[in-house]
């Protein structure tokens, strides 16, 4: 089965145009994916990434002694997206874009 081709019930054009129409609008919607991160959030997203201790409390610092001024779950999505994928601003902002607005 090939994706690009259209099942025999609809037009020819139909699945070309869908494919076409969902790539442009992938990259309209992440052109500007980077220009709105929070450099202090990110900063405290990858502290909780790297240890449980700063993940539970929100801590902003690796040593866990200064906390973010948000509920630590506030961050929790973020931090487990950047310890999955690692530290990057697509991996901060994907959790972002996916929620409920």
């Amino acid at each position: 089965m090939q994706v690009w081709r259209s099942p025999p019930d609809q037009p020819a054009w139909a699945r070309p145009l869908l494919l076409l129409v969902t790539a442009l609008a992938a990259l309209a919607y992440s052109w500007h994916v980077g220009s709105t991160i929070e450099i202090y959030y990110a900063a405290g997203v990858r502290s909780m990434a790297q240890n449980w201790h700063n993940f539970v409390y929100g801590a902003f610092d690796p040593a866990g002694t200064v906390t973010v001024d948000k509920l630590p779950g506030a961050l929790w999505v973020q931090a487990l997206s950047v310890r999955l994928f690692g530290f990057h601003v697509w991996s901060i902002m994907l959790p972002r874009r996916w929620r409920a607005r």
